[in-house]
């Protein structure tokens, strides 16, 4: 008499267990793949995330730009500290988080990763990593070093327009497609010691430096640095490029 409840528990376990697995594997295939094009966002942000983070993810995750300027309707200029407040800041770990970890990784869509006028206030620091998605972070003002030494990216980083009130460093990096500098300034050291760039790198265009590290550096497109300008040292020791070396002055 006793064995029917047992066995009718039993049952009810595996049936509750089946469902509990249904639901995580049913996670499992939404998680980490990128959304068709017009539907929503299918990964979920982490809860620790910044309002402003919660909003850039779901716009990248959904093959949209990132563009503060255009949620506040109103540009600012990254070469002043003014208005660069909180509601336009995310940090290091989102950044990190969104390109290298999953699900976030594998939800990327083939856009990329594209943030305009955001803040980071915080070292950045992603050396050795693998980039799979192109990352571009433009009009942006970066109030810290970054380092990204001997990072590999298969896509182009670009930097269009922003500001950095530290330095650069990308030594023995690796690059596909490119790196975009254009109007970009950098307050500190811009270290590209060793850099394989498989396209441009381009510094051009009111472009600003301290001082720029580019010995040893292949570059396999053309180096445009036309209308830049660099105050301190610019070290060009066993530079290679396979394209054009373009400097025309300023004007």
């Amino acid at each position: 008499m006793k064995v029917v409840p047992l066995v009718a528990c039993l049952l009810l376990v595996l049936i509750a267990g089946g469902m509990l697995l249904s639901d995580v594997c049913s996670a499992t295939v939404n998680e980490g793949v990128p959304a068709r094009p017009g539907e929503s966002c299918r990964t979920k942000p982490l809860p620790c995330w910044s309002e402003p983070e919660k909003w850039v993810w779901k716009q990248v995750c959904e093959g949209k730009i990132a563009d503060f300027n255009q949620r506040y309707k109103k540009e600012l200029d990254p070469r002043t500290p003014d208005g660069w407040s909180k509601y336009r800041e995310i940090s290091p770990s989102f950044l990190e988080t969104i390109l290298l970890h999953e699900p976030y990784r594998g939800a990327l869509p083939h856009q990329g990763v594209r943030i305009v006028g955001a803040c980071v206030r915080s070292y950045v620091e992603m050396s050795n990593a693998i980039i799979r998605h192109m990352w571009s972070l433009e009009r942006s003002r970066i109030e810290a070093d970054v380092y990204l030494g001997w990072l590999t990216s298969t896509s182009p980083v670009s930097f269009i327009n922003s500001v950095f009130t530290g330095g650069v460093y990308l030594p023995s990096s690796k690059i596909g497609g490119g790196v975009n500098m254009y109007g970009a300034k950098c307050t500190g050291k811009l270290n590209m010691n060793s850099i394989e760039v498989t396209g441009h790198l381009l510094m051009h265009n009111g472009a600003e430096f301290s001082e720029v590290d580019l010995s040893n550096a292949k570059i396999g497109g053309q180096l445009v640095m036309s209308g830049a300008k660099c105050t301190g040292k610019l070290n060009m020791i066993g530079l290679t490029v396979t394209g054009s070396l373009l400097m025309h002055p300023k004007g």
